[in-house]
């Protein structure tokens, strides 16, 4: 949660009473280190404030960019600061919203939605869509470095597009990328595609461990994983697409567990943002139109092919493969089979709700990197009730809390959510009592 400057004990007395509504003492605070003076710009966020973690669940950019990988104690402290993974002081503006408190109430009756939701829906083919997205990684030293981000919100955004546009009625169901959540989407049986992104190598996928941090997930440790249940476990998925880079070898391991089709990126080179964007909009387009997967692979690598923000497009169209299962008896193919065939039609499709859109508010647009402070962060709040960022003002604190906050919220370990609680403009310890 964020710190009111000079008033940072102030700020963790307010969080205590906070917490304390909750199911969970569980708060994040930003507190001014004395006596600095920070970066010029100080932002209204950075004047106080603070985010507190509701009952904990059990779960836990640039066309540039590539998708290769490159104790309990009772309270904690993080620098804010940057050291060479974290970027130093930055100056970042204030947000759309300086609070935000949602009744537990509205947080249930959201749930609730969500409940009868997927009961209304439960017989129509889901696409399954997990996003990894670590923010660090250990080396054998135990160092801690910064894993580098890709722009999932972006193809997170096309994806929906893709199915608002059509018209049909699909379920999505997005997912943090852990084996864990892995192998449920494929136990339950209720995804018809599966669709994975993050970094990728030759020999591994990386996914998240539950933490924050990376778990590099060997292909024949995927080939145990996909093939540890029992026969025709993989009945129900009728593709998958592994967006990473140098994914042939582990989307080898779909087609070993029975997929029908899997897309995958060849061994042969890195597998740029925006070639991977414009494919998965084209792609999931054609497929919620009605289109077979085969299709759906030509349409999709010809949009990349013709894109104008794609350099070398034609090197890029070409890293996009397609693994099949041998054809039946009677020669015919699941590729040739739409997956989504009779979806309904729907007017006004609404992509999932986040539960991280409607208790807090935005995390700032330019707010890049600090990865390794966001997980410093992250694995103090699950591991201590109370965890403070320390820090000049103006280095971007509450910032950092908040994308905390975030990334914590959008992997359910808070049923309830996270509020924020500004106490920028708070004089004493009055205004802070409910």
């Amino acid at each position: 949660t964020g710190g009111a400057g000079e008033s940072g004990s102030l700020a963790a007395r307010a969080l205590g009473v906070t917490a304390g509504l909750m199911r969970r003492n569980t708060s994040i605070t930003a507190a001014s280190t004395a006596g600095g003076g920070g970066a010029a710009g100080l932002d209204a966020m950075d004047d106080g404030g603070g985010v507190a973690g509701g009952s904990a669940g059990t779960g836990a950019d640039a066309s540039g960019r590539d998708r290769s990988s490159g104790a309990n104690s009772s309270a904690c402290s993080v620098p804010a600061g940057g050291g060479p993974d974290g970027g130093g002081a930055v100056s970042v503006p204030a947000p759309r919203h300086t609070s935000a408190a949602v009744p537990a109430a509205a947080m249930h009756a959201h749930a609730a939605h969500l409940h009868h939701h997927h009961h209304q829906h439960a017989e129509r083919p889901v696409l399954g869509v997990l996003f990894s997205a670590p923010l660090a990684f250990v080396d054998a030293s135990g160092a801690v470095h910064a894993m580098e981000s890709l722009d999932l919100e972006k193809e997170r955004r096309m994806i929906c597009e893709s199915v608002r546009e059509a018209g049909r009625a699909l379920d999505l169901r997005f997912e943090a990328a852990t084996t864990d959540r892995l192998r449920t989407l494929v136990t339950l049986g209720r995804c018809a595609g599966l669709h994975y992104s993050g970094h990728g190598d030759p020999h591994f996928l990386t996914m998240e461990d539950g933490r924050g941090l990376t778990h590099f997930v060997r292909t024949h440790t995927l080939s145990k994983l996909l093939g540890s249940g029992p026969g025709g476990q993989m009945h129900s998925i009728r593709f998958v697409f592994v967006s990473a880079c140098f994914s042939q070898k582990a989307a080898q391991c779909f087609i070993e567990a029975g997929v029908p089709a899997v897309v995958a990126v060849t061994q042969s080179g890195r597998l740029s943002d925006a070639a991977a964007h414009t494919f998965t909009r084209a792609f999931y387009l054609a497929l919620a139109v009605g289109q077979s997967v085969r299709a759906a692979f030509e349409i999709g690598r010809q949009a990349v092919a013709c894109a104008p923000d794609v350099r070398q497009a034609d090197i890029e169209k070409d890293k996009f493969v397609l693994l099949l299962q041998p054809p039946r008896p009677d020669g015919s193919h699941a590729a040739d089979e739409p997956p989504f065939a009779h979806l309904p039609p729907c007017a006004d499709w609404a992509p999932p709700e986040r539960l991280s859109a409607l208790c807090l508010p935005p995390v700032p647009d330019n707010f890049l990197g600090r990865n390794v402070e966001t997980y410093a962060t992250t694995a103090a709040v699950l591991d201590r009730r109370l965890s403070t960022v320390v820090g000049p003002r103006g280095v971007g604190k509450s910032a950092l809390a908040l994308v905390a906050a975030h990334y914590l919220t959008e992997r359910a370990y808070f049923a309830d959510g996270a509020l924020l609680v500004d106490l920028g403009s708070t004089a004493g310890h009055e205004g802070m009592l409910p």
